[in-house]
Parts: C-alpha cells; sequence; structure tokens
C-alpha cells in the first residue's frame, strides 16, 4: 500500500534532516517500540537496516520498502532498542497486544538475532 511507501517517505527524509531515530523516551520507547505498536511493519524493517540484522532475514521474501537502493539509508538501531520498555515490554510485545500477529511474530524473531548478536559479541 500506498500509506506504507509514504511512511517510509517521511522516515527517509527525517533521517535525511539528521533525526535521531536512536533516542529513548523516558519510557524507554524508540522508534521501533512506536512503529511496532502502530503495526507499522514496513517502517519496522527499515528502522532494523531494512530487512533486519542479518541479511535475508526478512519475512516474505524481501522489504517493505520496494525502492531498492535508496533504503541502503536507513540508520542502525543498537540492541538496545529491542529490549524491554520500562514496562517490560519488547517491541515484538507490543505489536502482539496490539494485534499485529505477522508483524510480531517477526520482531521476536529479529531481537532473538540482536540478542545472539549482542551476547557474542560481549564474549569477544
Amino acid at each position: 500500500a500506498q500509506g506504507a511507501g509514504v511512511e517510509l517517505q517521511e522516515m527517509r527524509f527525517l533521517h535525511a534532516a539528521g533525526a535521531d531515530f536512536c533516542a529513548l523516551n523516558g519510557n524507554g520507547h524508540g522508534a521501533l517500540h512506536k512503529a511496532a505498536q502502530r503495526g507499522k511493519s514496513a517502517v519496522c524493517e527499515w528502522l532494523l537496516g531494512h530487512c533486519g540484522v542479518e541479511e535475508g532475514s526478512c519475512g516474505g521474501g524481501g522489504g517493505g520498502g520496494g525502492e531498492g537502493e535508496g533504503d541502503s539509508a536507513a540508520p542502525t538501531l543498537e540492541s538496545c532498542h529491542s529490549q524491554p520498555d520500562g514496562e517490560g515490554f519488547r517491541p515484538s510485545a507490543l505489536a502482539r497486544l496490539e494485534d499485529y500477529t505477522e508483524l510480531a511474530a517477526w520482531l521476536l524473531g529479529q531481537e532473538r538475532i540482536l540478542d545472539g548478536a549482542s551476547s557474542a559479541a560481549s564474549r569477544h
């Protein structure tokens, strides 16, 4: 849909203008938490580097934006952005609570990848 394309254009515009997508609010919510809570799967994919944190990890064969090389400018979020907020909810849980079950399942997989990458990095 058209809405997802417009949202991604807006996200790219804000990123190019210097918006900080890595900031967390007082509740521990970042852009990923908010996008998940609102069911914005294409935005979640873009925020996680357009297809997640590992090559080819997108569900459904390839990304939400459909604009190819323009998506490489997506910010790279740290694993802290997939961690629980002040109430203990991760982005996947926020999506699930709002009945975005497919997005919740995809985010849970991404969180597991981030958790694994984070724990592997801390061992080295």
